[in-house]
């Protein structure tokens, strides 16, 4: 099986080097339906659960992990 994740925004040690990170985070958050911004562990987990046994018919396809945000345009 083959599939794209394809997070949006997402909180990570690397994002701490943006300037005026909690104004950017604030900004993205925002424009979700969500309401706040990806961290990690929402990519991990669609991730492992594209890798597991329980995929059994997701093939093909492309995962945004951005909180909706597309949904917005």
């Amino acid at each position: 099986m083959t599939n794209i994740v394809r997070p949006g925004f997402t909180l990570t040690e690397k994002a701490d080097d943006i300037p005026r990170l909690a104004d950017v985070a604030a900004l993205e958050a925002e424009s979700t339906p969500t309401g706040r911004v990806s961290v990690p562990a929402d990519v991990a987990s669609a991730v492992v659960y594209l890798a597991s046994a329980s995929n059994t018919h997701i093939n093909g396809q492309t995962l945004s992990i951005a909180g909706g945000r597309e949904l917005r345009r």
